[in-house]
């Protein structure tokens, strides 16, 4: 397993309901409540995910697109889960919660990395569910408050390094 890989679920909340333009998907519309993104990185982990938290960015996957027009997003990292789980994990979610179909799996057999919940509670479980139905360990969680990158694991908080 290479250093720093692993998976990582990105929680994003779209406050209002919405027209977006989503690479060569094209538009489409969103719903206000939460999507939840399966993503990995087979290296460089926890770089991919402050990418994710950057607004100044070039877009380059269909995640870019949904997270310019989210009002918070969070972040649930599984450092040295293996990185191949990440289209089983996909596969799984997609028998239970919405999707948009071809949504972030442009290189991967499942139908959509990108699942829809209305409320937190919901998008809360859902990730509860993958950690125990895929036996990964307990996530360090990232959550952006007005535009502050902060890190909680364990009860602590702390700036992410830049």
């Amino acid at each position: 397993m290479a250093k720093n890989s692993g998976i990582y679920v990105l929680l994003v909340h779209i406050c209002r309901e919405k027209e977006i333009h989503v690479g060569a998907l094209g538009e489409l519309k969103i719903k206000k409540g939460y999507y939840i993104y399966i993503g990995r990185a087979k290296k460089g982990l926890i770089s991919r995910v402050k990418r994710h938290f950057s607004y100044e960015k070039r877009k380059r996957w269909h995640i870019d697109y949904l997270i310019e027009h989210s009002c918070r997003i969070g972040a649930y990292i599984f450092p040295g889960a293996d990185a191949s789980l990440e289209e089983e994990i996909a596969t799984f979610m997609t028998g239970i919660y919405p999707h948009i179909l071809g949504f972030g799996s442009s290189d991967s057999k499942a139908k959509s990395h990108l699942f829809f919940t209305q409320s937190l509670k919901d998008a809360l479980k859902a990730i509860e569910i993958i950690r125990n139905k895929f036996s990964l360990p307990p996530p360090i969680v990232v959550e952006e408050v007005k535009n502050l990158i902060m890190q909680t694991n364990r009860g602590r908080e702390e700036k992410l390094p830049p």
